[in-house]
């Protein structure tokens, strides 16, 4: 956190629950939290390349979007590009993967609409349910994705497989 002081403009406030709230409830506990017209939620095995919060502030404050889809370093060849959707169809189409994923996606705080979101709470996706829920809600959508890569992983998937359950699920 310290490295981006420099790189932020607004400040950037850190703050630790007592105890744990589940992966869903902290997110959107964070969310709640938020001031500014923007979140962006960033998972603990993300990393963010150089130059990418001035970047992406830059796009924000010249376009009034829906949501802001980031290209991933690793997948750079086969991620989004620069592009404008006005279409969901297109949107589920070919940003599935990067705006289903946490911290790929860049949506209003609006799109996270505690009284939908409840019945996400405990399901691993409370994430990906802001930003479809919000979309499927809008008459007309303005969504771009860009094509430089702005994220990095940096650690195995928390996906497992539960066998008792025979589901996968995410371990928070």
């Amino acid at each position: 956190l310290s490295s981006f002081k420099k790189e932020v403009y607004p400040p950037l406030y850190y703050r630790s629950n007592d105890k744990n709230l589940g992966f869903d409830q902290n997110l959107v506990n964070a969310v709640k939290m938020a001031s500014s017209k923007y979140v962006w939620p960033l998972g603990d095995r993300r990393r963010l390349l150089p130059n990418s919060v001035k970047r992406v502030y830059s796009i924000l404050g010249k376009n009034d979007l829906d949501l802001l889809a980031l290209s991933v370093a690793q997948y750079y060849a086969t991620s989004v590009h620069n592009k404008r959707y006005t279409s969901a169809r297109d949107v589920f189409l070919e940003l599935f993967s990067n705006v289903g994923t946490l911290s790929f996606s860049i949506s209003p705080t609006k799109a996270w609409m505690p009284e939908i979101l409840e019945n996400y709470i405990g399901t691993g996706w409370v994430h990906f349910a802001a930003i479809f829920e919000f979309l499927a809600g809008l008459k007309a959508i303005d969504i771009m994705s860009i094509g430089w890569p702005s994220i990095a992983s940096s650690g195995k998937s928390g996906w497992t497989r539960n066998l008792d359950r025979k589901s996968t699920r995410l371990n928070s």
